[in-house]
């Protein structure tokens, strides 16, 4: 190992539950961009934690968006 960290993962690139995200820790073995959690969701899974597509919550306003993911354990 050369000491490097690993490159994160981008979202669409891999998926993950959203017990494996609640989970992650940033010294963890997922390689994620921590702020943005719930791009790492199915469209599946979104919506059903979510309780509205990807699209929907792209149209919130940052602070409901901040909001909603502290909710759900996705911050």
């Amino acid at each position: 190992m050369t000491g490097k960290k690993a490159a994160a993962v981008q979202p669409g690139d891999a998926t993950y539950s959203v017990d494996e995200l609640r989970g992650a820790k940033a010294d963890g073995e997922l390689q994620i961009e921590f702020s943005r959690k719930e791009e790492y969701l199915s469209d599946a899974d979104f919506a059903e934690v979510f309780g509205m597509s990807k699209e929907d919550f792209a149209g919130k306003q940052a602070w409901k968006k901040a909001q909603l993911k502290r909710t759900l354990g996705l911050f």
